[in-house]
């Protein structure tokens, strides 16, 4: 049974849209089929070349809750931004909230129903939320699947600690954001960037919150797309980037809050996420030349060099790529990836000798 709009809380649900004329019906309708129906649903085109901007359009004549907006191809940063902008422009006469949703995934049906229930409980600005990775229309289940914080928070420093350490809660499209928290910062400048955009645009929404909540509840579907920019990371399209890692360092040591703990946990996080860069890069099909020169531009960059000038022998990699020893790192992560190929190998094959 469907509910009915009440005490005026209103759901823009912003979705920028790419080359998936094969996922898109699927996105809307999730949108559409909810049981709290007070939303708008604003599918931002942004220069697709396939038939994905005449599938919203279609959707649009059949339901005022959609508006379409067609832009030459920008990104998805900047797709965002226009989707924002325009709600902003829009009769806030309800309290409104802001929801993300990438153009191949989907809502669960009760997502914005559940967002609803925990904004009335708590009174809160912010609500986080699970979500599941499915594949073919299953959902996948990691091994390794860590249970995550849940709870409210008003602490600054608490938050903090919680959300820039944990790579988990970069997406957007885990967080239900009441538009009050949206400044009107210009992002043209990172309309360049490829990945960690989420993140980027999350600092602002964190500085500004009183009250987030996080709930255990998964009300987004994830779609493991092989085609989508955040799974298709290779030489060919990656490039030495520290400018949003830069940016939350700058903005952790502005708001002055933290501990020298607090720190110094934090700038070992950030190692960690360098040093799996460096395996990355390691990893790339490209000759060993390309793979020096992307080493070479990493201890050149001044946030990166920081990281590497506090990083002793007991983190070899980056230790060693402080002292310019290029061939050296890479000879290492070679004989590791070697190593475990042959450790794999072996117990594969005394499991059919088991058996």
């Amino acid at each position: 049974m469907k509910l009915q709009a009440k005490d005026s809380i209103k759901f823009n649900v912003l979705v920028p849209v790419f080359n998936v004329e094969n996922y898109i019906r699927t996105c809307i309708e999730s949108v559409l089929n909810q049981t709290f129906d007070n939303f708008c649903l604003v599918l931002v085109d942004d220069g697709t070349p396939d038939r994905s901007g005449e599938i919203c359009d279609d959707y649009a004549r059949m339901d005022d809750r959609i508006k379409v907006i067609h832009q030459a191809n920008k990104g998805s940063l900047a797709a965002r931004r226009v989707a924002i902008d325009y709600v902003l422009t829009q009769d806030r006469g309800d309290q409104q909230y802001i929801v993300f949703l990438d153009s191949d995934d989907s809502l669960k049906p009760k997502a914005l129903e559940t967002i609803y229930d925990t904004i009335m409980q708590y009174h809160c600005d912010m609500v986080v939320f699970g979500m599941n990775r499915v594949h073919n229309g299953k959902t996948l289940h990691s091994r390794n699947e860590v249970k995550e914080f849940s709870g409210s928070i008003t602490s600054k420093r608490f938050l903090y600690n919680l959300v820039f350490k944990n790579s988990a809660y970069n997406s957007l499209c885990r967080k239900a954001v009441n538009l009050r928290l949206f400044s009107d910062q210009d992002y043209t400048e990172y309309y360049s960037i490829r990945h960690a955009e989420d993140l980027l645009q999350s600092i602002e929404l964190y500085k500004n919150s009183d009250k987030v909540v996080f709930i255990p509840d998964k009300l987004y579907n994830y779609t493991v797309n092989p085609a989508s920019i955040t799974q298709s990371i290779k030489y060919g399209n990656y490039k030495v980037n520290s400018t949003v890692r830069s940016r939350v360092y700058n903005f952790l040591l502005g708001e002055s809050i933290w501990a020298k703990d607090d720190y110094d946990h934090y700038l070992s996080y950030c190692q960690g996420l360098l040093n799996s860069e460096i395996k990355m890069i390691s990893r790339f099909e490209t000759i060993t030349t390309n793979k020096l020169e992307l080493l070479r531009i990493i201890t050149e960059d001044d946030y990166y060099s920081m990281l590497l000038k506090k990083a002793g022998p007991m983190k070899p990699l980056l230790y060693l790529l402080n002292k310019r020893k290029y061939h050296q790192v890479l000879r290492i992560l070679t004989l590791q990836s070697s190593v475990r190929i042959f450790v794999k190998k072996t117990l594969r094959q005394k499991e059919k000798n088991a058996n």
